[in-house]
Parts: C-alpha cells; structure tokens; sequence
C-alpha cells in the first residue's frame, strides 16, 4: 500500500475556490476530498494545508470555522506562515495592505522533509504557484 501526503496551498485553494464561484465549498471535509483521488493501492497520510492567520476579524472568524470542523481529524495539520504589513502607492496617497509570507517555502521545505525521511511514497500539491516546480524538480530527481 502505498501512503500518500497532499499538500495544499491553502490560500491558493480558496481563492480559487471563490473565482470560480464555489463558495459552497469554503466548508469543505478536506481530509475527505483528497481521499476521493486516491487509488486502490494508496492510502492517505496526511493533508498539509499551508495559510496564515488573516488580520480582518471577519475573515479570521470564517477561516478558524473552516479550521476547526477540519482539525478534527488526525490527518489534518496546519502549516502557518504569516501576514506582512505592507503599504501600496495607490492615487494621491497610500493604502496599507497584507503579503502573506513563508507559505511557498513551509510547502518545500515539508514536502522535502517527507521525502527525505520516507513519510509518504506519492506527494500530491495543489497550488497554482509556480514557485513550487523547482523543489518538485528536487523530489522527481531523487526518487
């Protein structure tokens, strides 16, 4: 049997979620959902789901819904990254927003740590981000 670890780029999964008008998702049982890909010989190890906590209460409040209906499975883990301050020229003035930051890199670094320490034979990651081929070039070269 063969153990599979996703690793989901969670802010990447939801606004990908929300442009393409699937709110009704945003509750989703991720556990549940990545165990409807695996095939006969696999089974799931764990889901990695990598975000930060959002600034707005409203949104955090929403998020830590989604959060506590999932961390009641085993095989749920959060992987935080943070918020960065930052402020954007916008016309006539400035406008202070948020960059979320180590996300790209808490992905790499636990997909590598799960391959070099054998906890999982497939790694399986949703994101859309490009910044994450080089590391899956580093996991395809050494298996």
């Amino acid at each position: 049997m063969k153990t599979v670890n996703f690793y989901i780029d969670g802010f990447n999964f939801y606004f990908g979620l929300r442009s393409k008008g699937w709110k009704k998702y945003y509750w989703l049982d991720i556990v549940k959902f990545c165990e409807s890909f695996l095939k006969e010989d696999q089974q799931l190890g764990t889901v990695f789901y990598f975000t930060a906590v959002q600034k707005d209460i409203g949104k955090k409040d929403r998020q830590d819904l989604l959060f506590s209906a999932n961390k009641l499975n085993p095989k749920f883990k959060l992987v935080f990254g943070k918020f960065l301050a930052k402020k954007i020229k916008i016309e006539g003035g400035y406008h202070k927003t948020f960059e979320e930051k180590q996300t790209d890199v808490n992905i790499a670094v636990e997909m590598i740590r799960n391959v070099i320490f054998k906890k999982a034979d497939v790694s399986i990651l949703v994101s859309a981000d490009s910044d994450l081929i080089p590391p899956l070039h580093l996991i395809n070269s050494s298996c």
